[in-house]
């Protein structure tokens, strides 16, 4: 599924993208991304916040006899969620999807901006992982408001924010 939706997004704005730019593309708008998330990355979040907000209720319909019941593969995902984000707590709010997906895609980010090969591109990752550089991926569409993009300036614009080649 993660390959189709790459080679969708690749078609959309006729952008060689490499693994580099796929995995800047599928960060979130907020940390320097298009929000083209991978289903790979928000599986682990959305299991394990979707176990811890429905734990009471699972304990509710099974029966007193199963009250040791637990979630198969739950006590993995929380292992591997923890190997991978070392540095981080588990959130504050388990059952919220987006506090388990954070440290992860801070990983990405950081992992990118680690492998940066020239100080140009350093400069632009940083530069993306501001939170208002993506505020013109949230702007509705309208030609009376002056905020609509043409498909030529929207597709540069992608391209730039990915360090792809335009």
């Amino acid at each position: 599924m993660d390959q189709i939706i790459r080679q969708t997004l690749t078609s959309i704005l006729n952008v060689a993208m490499d693994d580099r730019a796929w995995s800047q593309a599928t960060l979130p708008i907020r940390i320097g991304g298009l929000g083209i998330r991978k289903i790979s990355s928000i599986s682990l979040p959305a299991f394990v916040s979707s176990v811890h907000g429905t734990e009471k209720l699972i304990r509710n319909v099974l029966s007193s006899s199963l009250i040791n019941f637990n979630v198969p593969c739950f006590t993995e995902a929380i292992y591997t969620w923890r190997l991978t984000c070392p540095n981080s707590n588990p959130p504050d709010d388990p059952s919220s999807q987006r506090r388990w997906d954070e440290p992860l895609c801070r990983v990405v980010q950081e992992n990118l901006i680690a492998l940066s090969t020239t100080p140009a591109e350093r400069a632009r990752l940083l530069a993306v992982g501001e939170w208002e550089s993506g505020l013109w991926l949230h702007a509705l569409p309208s030609s009376n408001l002056g905020t609509l993009l043409d498909d030529t300036t929207f597709r540069l614009a992608a391209s730039l924010r990915l360090g792809a080649p335009c």
